[in-house]
């Protein structure tokens, strides 16, 4: 008999520490990773001159940022890239949609694109957007569109 409440109390304490240890790894993994909870409510940005700076540093992006003007709710980038793709055109929809989501005064983003390759840089399109054109787009896992197709759709696009 004594044995056997041994070997239950082992088990029970094996447990319990297995389930206390379990409980530590998403905390471990999130900081290593950087991420954040699914349902972790964020607080909006109040975008100014001084907080610019570190909320585009938070931005992922590939293309090169040239020039910022933040003006009256209105923030301009110029991006640079060698050719226009599907992940560009990913990258473009998903900064203009967490720029106008994740502030709470932006109210327009407007994106100038030039081509990388040339010794003088020429615009490859201009992309203007308001919040009111990203309530009206839907999110692109649900319509089956391309990131392209959504911008053309909802947002100004203007080619050079």
């Amino acid at each position: 008999m004594e044995r056997l409440a041994r070997a239950l109390f082992a088990s029970v304490f094996l447990s319990v520490m297995l389930a206390a240890l379990l409980s530590l790894a998403p905390v471990l993994s999130n900081r290593e990773s950087g991420s954040l909870p699914a349902f972790r409510v964020e607080k909006p940005v109040h975008l100014t001159e001084g907080t610019l700076v570190d909320f585009l540093s938070r931005q992922p992006m590939q293309m090169r940022l040239h020039h910022v003007e933040w003006e009256r709710n209105r923030l301009s980038l110029d991006l640079s890239t060698a050719r226009l793709t599907s992940e560009q055109y990913r990258e473009m929809y998903l900064l203009i949609q967490r720029t106008l989501t994740q502030t709470d005064n932006v109210e327009s983003v407007r994106l100038t694109v030039y081509d990388a390759s040339p010794a003088t840089p020429a615009p490859l399109m201009t992309v203007r957007a308001t919040r009111g054109d990203l309530c009206e787009s839907p999110v692109q896992q649900e319509s089956g569109w391309s990131y392209q197709q959504l911008m053309e759709r909802f947002f100004e696009v203007k080619r050079y």
